[in-house]
């Protein structure tokens, strides 16, 4: 529970976008839906690590049956498919991505080609140089 109210608090101190990452043992997203319950003006997405497609695909089916606004997932074409951004979009949810720390393998122009075009609404990257216009 520190995760979440950690989070929280950083959201009542004017962050724009709330997320976390939780405890294996956490209900997911019930403690991330605690959070967009105590500010429903700010963006709440689950931060998931999907181990492959089947865990994505569970994390997906999850937060379309939830009051959060969507799902933060690794940055890779082999787990964000566009079929999997077209349900979370048809369930009204934002997809976003994010890379690991730099240099990161997945903070690349091909990736982010591939996430684009699967629809991917947001990006968090570390901003190598070839990403840079």
């Amino acid at each position: 529970m520190d995760l979440v109210l950690s989070a929280a608090r950083g959201a009542r101190r004017g962050h724009r976008r709330i997320s976390t990452i939780l405890p294996p043992e956490a209900t997911i997203p019930t403690q991330v839906e605690e959070l967009k319950r105590r500010d429903s003006t700010q963006p709440c997405l689950h931060v998931a690590e999907p181990r492959n497609l089947e865990d994505a695909w569970a994390a997906a089916r999850a937060v379309a049956n939830s009051d959060v606004d969507g799902v933060d997932l690794p940055a890779s074409p082999e787990l964000v498919t566009p079929e999997l951004v077209r349900y979370l979009h048809d369930h009204d949810k934002r997809v976003a991505v994010w890379v690991w720390r730099a240099p990161a393998l997945n903070d690349t122009p091909a990736v982010w080609d591939a996430l684009s075009k699967a629809g991917v609404d947001a990006f968090t990257s570390n901003l190598p140089p070839e990403l840079i216009l």
